[in-house]
Parts: structure tokens; sequence; C-alpha cells
């Protein structure tokens, strides 16, 4: 069964009908790979938001849930009736990413009450998503996370200085302090998704990068080991020299726009 919880894929559409908008939603499960065609774990009015594999059951996150709650995420312990189990949160702030850690799950939401706008929730055993301690706080939205390696890749937008950036991906070595560690990304490209694959990460990007500037030209990034599973991209910015050449134009940049990243 775990393996195969994979193949849960989530339909939507909006249909128009009397000038009234209704939205509906629709999630799958295929033990072929053969998507959009197996058995229905849900269906209805509740727009599914992000939905992960936790322990031997799924967590699916939900908008606009009954109740009177704008935003809800409910447990099934064996991958079917999905929104009919019970609730592990249930609030007024949207759920914008989770990701299983250790024994745990990292929740992230937006319009957090009480501080910042965003903010991430640990719960040591899965329960009471959003009642646990922030382990992030801020005004960067957070697109998405994944464990990887022992510690947690986390991509936000609108990210802060020292190089203010569209989109940024900051490494936790042990799960805490998420949005302080290094950045392994830094650029104009908002982070779509993270995936640990293999031995390595897949990491999907929406929007081009800025253009160079005039002049500009790509020199070689280096990954500078730290004494743990990533490194910190050190960017070499370049300038158009005679005969077309490349030559370095100023220091490597630690938060420079990077495209890439590598572990050790």
């Amino acid at each position: 069964m775990r393996a195969s919880l994979l193949h849960l894929v989530i339909f939507g559409f909006v249909a128009l009908v009397a000038d009234r908008a209704e939205a509906w939603s629709r999630i799958h499960y295929s033990v072929t790979g053969e998507l959009g065609i197996g058995d229905v774990m849900y269906d209805g009015s509740s727009p599914v938001g992000p939905m992960i594999q936790f322990q031997s059951g799924v967590l699916t996150a939900f908008a606009n849930c009954g109740g009177g709650q704008s935003a809800c995420i409910h447990w099934s312990e064996d991958g079917k009736g999905l929104g009919a189990g019970p609730r592990v949160y249930e609030g007024s702030s949207r759920v914008t990413a989770m990701a299983a850690y250790k024994d745990g799950v990292l929740t992230a939401f937006a319009n957090c009450g009480g501080g910042p706008p965003a903010c991430i929730h640990w719960s040591e055993d899965g329960k009471g998503l959003g009642a646990g301690p922030r382990v992030y706080e801020g005004s960067s939205p957070v697109a998405t996370m994944a464990a990887y390696k022992g510690g947690v890749l986390t991509a936000f937008a609108n990210c802060g200085g020292p190089n203010p950036q569209r989109a940024c991906i900051h490494w936790s070595e042990d799960g805490k302090g998420l949005g302080a560690g290094p950045r392994v990304y830094a650029g104009s490209s908002l982070v779509a998704s993270i995936l640990p694959f293999s031995t390595g990460i897949l990491t999907a990007f929406n929007g081009l990068p800025d253009p160079p500037a005039p002049g500009s030209c790509p020199m070689p990034s280096t990954c500078v080991p730290e004494g743990s599973p990533v490194g910190v991209l050190m960017c070499q910015k370049g300038k158009l020299a005679g005969g077309g050449n490349c030559v370095a134009d100023g220091p490597p940049d630690p938060c420079g726009v990077c495209y890439g990243f590598k572990f050790n």
C-alpha cells in the first residue's frame, strides 16, 4: 500500500451554472500508473491543496471546508475516503505545503495569526497540525518543502536580504530554523516543486530567469562544502572582455543568482 499511494492524482474543474461558479475537485487512485481513470477517493466542492503520504496513510489539505472553516487537513489511515477521515487541522490559515519529516509533519500556512503572514508548524506525531511549535515565521510565503538527507529544503517566494530575490530555497540540517539556513538557490524563477529522487533532487521552476545585464556573461558556479550534506553556491559574475572572452567581474557572491545546486 505504501508504494502505491504515490499514484493519487488530483483533478479539478469549474462549471459555470446560471452565472454561478462551482468548483469541484476529485482525487483518483491508480495501481497501474494509468492516471485519471482509477477509483475515486475524493469527489467534492472543497478544492484540494497539498497532499502527502504519512506513515501508512495520507494527509490531505482542503480549502473552503465545511463547518465554517476556510482551511482544513484530513487524515486517512489507508488512503481511502480522503476528506472523510478525522480532521487534524481546521482554521482560517490556508495550507501551502506539507512534508513528512522523521516521525512527524511540517505544515506551512499563509495568513498566520499572531505575527508574520507566513509560518511553518512542527508536529511530532502528525496530529494537531498548526498547534505545534513554529519553526519558521516571516513575510516570505512558503512554496514547497521536502525532507532530504536528514534535513529539510524549504522554498520561498519574495525572499529578503542580504540579496533580495523573487524566489529562494533554504537548507536546514535538523528541521529547525527553516528560512535561516544557507541558501542553495536564489533567483527570479519561482519554485513549483522539490522532489528527492535516487541520490539527488528534482526541482521544478516556473518563469524564465531575468535576462543578463548587457555585456555580462555566465561564469561557472562552485559548491563550497560546509561539513553538511549541502554546500553553499558561490556565484562568479562575469563580463565580456577583448576578443569575446569572459572574465571575472568582482569576487564570488554567496547570495548571487544561481540556478542550480549540488550536494556533497
